[in-house]
């Protein structure tokens, strides 16, 4: 389910424009508001020289140049990665999640969890911790995901800190034949020892 849309949010550049107008963020003759003497400008770092990456952050610049919001793009090297997070050297950050968990919801502390070292925003708390992990004690993946799916839409609903971008496909190709080899691309076969690598190879 799309878990952004359930919480209420949408793409409306009219309504953000008149939400900002509202709240004193006066637009400026270069299209860029200004509040009390402030500009309302932020830096988006991206690292490395993938030209997919500067693509989908001039794409974000321009959305919000629509609102008056002026976004610096900051290119890194791939080494300041940690660094910049660590230190949360950015006023807005981008991070990908590939989903490896044949349980459910294996994964959802260590997203949004208060004190998670991904939760780099920090805007969630004690009382979202402890739903989550009722979601995780959930016996069943039937029942954790549609359980999790609710609560996540809650999460979004009440904090602006993690939004998800977008979600993208994921490809794999394999000759014919190839039986039970985990999709992981960076953890092993085993993932961490969680998914147990039984009967891999060929099928007759």
């Amino acid at each position: 389910e799309d878990a952004l849309a359930n919480s209420g949010y949408e793409y409306n550049v009219e309504e953000a424009n008149s939400i900002l107008d509202e709240a004193g963020w006066e637009m400026g003759d270069d299209g860029i508001r200004e509040r009390d003497g402030v500009r309302f400008e932020g830096r988006l770092p991206t690292f490395g020289d993938d030209a997919l990456t500067e693509a989908r952050a001039r794409v974000v610049q321009q959305q919000l140049k629509a609102i008056g919001f002026d976004m610096q793009l900051d290119q890194r090297a791939s080494s300041e990665f940690s660094t910049t997070l660590t230190e949360k050297d950015w006023d807005l950050v981008t991070l990908g999640f590939s989903s490896s968990d044949a349980y459910g919801v294996m994964w959802m502390c260590q997203v949004y969890c208060e004190d998670s070292g991904l939760n780099l925003s920090a805007t969630m708390n004690e009382t979202f911790d402890e739903r989550i992990h009722e979601v995780e004690a959930l016996p069943t993946a039937e029942e954790q995901i549609p359980a999790a799916m609710e609560l996540e839409s809650e999460l979004m609903a009440e904090s602006w800190g993690i939004l998800p971008l977008y979600a993208g496909p994921q490809i794999m190709a394999a000759k014919d034949g190839l039986a039970n080899l985990t999709p992981e691309p960076y953890t092993g076969l085993d993932l961490f020892g969680v998914l147990p690598v039984e009967n891999f190879g060929w099928a007759k």
